[in-house]
């Protein structure tokens, strides 16, 4: 489904924006769930059944879709004017991403700015030697690419031990360096974009490129064949 939105995005949306139509009416569907971006250029929000619609419907809650202009004593104001009185406000917005909780880090007393790195595999890091870099999927469960991670870096020490090698880092040639790089996260949701620029970047193709594909990853992180020309082996 995820291939289906990023390659047909128009395709997807008429078929979903009709089903919605029919669930909610004209007026509901234009006001509160007409987006404008396309199908996973931000996560999706499923409703089994349409349980969800049916009881926006029937006025069993009400929404409202507009930017916050800010928080008040007693509510919240909108960009259009609008003020929402409340006495409880969940947060479900302004997020702030912190890769690796923030700290700094340094190679040989050298600063390494992480948002300038590229993703070896999804799981390493260029310039930062022995660090394993545990990230998950944004359109499936998160836990799948972390536990192929996770075994994959285990054959990988268990490689080093057998070998007598004590560090491992990938080296990103300048020939693929000069050919461009990705967004680290293929999202284009609100709390991405603000931090994008601390996040680790992707090369344009394989083994620097994230597929966010359980499969491909899967038969990749299958193989033993550790020095494949990019990872770099040494003794201290």
């Amino acid at each position: 489904f995820f291939y289906l939105c990023k390659t047909y995005p128009e395709t997807v949306k008429k078929f979903w924006f009709a089903r919605l139509k029919n669930l909610l009416g004209e007026e509901k569907f234009e006001r509160n769930f007409k987006p404008s971006y396309n199908p996973w250029d931000q996560r999706i929000c499923a409703a089994p059944n349409g349980d969800f619609y049916k009881q926006y419907v029937r006025k069993r809650f009400d929404i409202v879709t507009e930017h916050i202009e800010k928080f008040t004593n007693d509510g919240i104001e909108l960009k259009n004017g609008e003020h929402l009185s409340c006495d409880m406000i969940i947060t479900a917005t302004g997020l702030k991403l912190l890769p690796i909780g923030g700290i700094k880090v340094t190679v040989d007393d050298v600063e390494v700015n992480i948002g300038q790195q590229f993703t070896y595999k999804g799981f390493m890091l260029t310039n930062l030697p022995n660090t394993f870099w545990v990230t998950g999927y944004t359109n499936a469960s998160w836990t799948l690419k972390a536990e192929l991670t996770c075994d994959h870096v285990a054959r990988l020490m268990n490689h080093m031990e057998k070998t007598k090698k004590a560090q491992v880092v990938p080296v990103m040639d300048e020939t693929t360096r000069a050919k461009g790089h990705l967004a680290g996260f293929d999202l284009e949701s609100g709390y991405v974009l603000r931090y994008m620029d601390l996040i680790p970047k992707q090369g344009v193709k394989y083994p620097w490129r994230v597929y966010q594909n359980y499969f491909m990853d899967m038969y990749s992180f299958s193989s033993n064949k550790f020095q494949d020309g990019v990872v770099q082996f040494s003794k201290l």
